[in-house]
């Protein structure tokens, strides 16, 4: 048994391809729409994806986690310095 191919319909052929930076993705949509892709192919590469981006929004959030620990102790150290400043000017 030929495995099941998606059919181009024009919901999909006028559908945008979301930008997502990668031109793999809209290389997917394009052989979607013309019937190269099998459906375990697209649900393949569309997993690949998924799993790629989830990857990215970790190591943002990682990034994120870290800089704003930067910022805060830099906001401390502000706080801490503008209360010596002022005790120094009191003496």
């Amino acid at each position: 048994m030929p495995p099941t191919t998606f059919a181009a319909t024009t919901s999909t052929i006028n559908s945008p391809v979301p930008s997502a930076g990668s031109g793999k993705l809209k290389e997917v949509y394009r052989e979607h729409d013309t019937n190269r892709l099998t459906m375990g192919k697209v649900v393949e590469l569309l997993s690949q994806k998924i799993e790629k981006i989830e990857h990215k929004q970790a190591e943002f959030k990682r990034i994120l986690q870290t800089l704003q620990g930067m910022r805060e102790a830099k906001i401390a150290l502000m706080n801490d310095s503008g209360k010596n400043n002022a005790l120094f000017k009191l003496r």
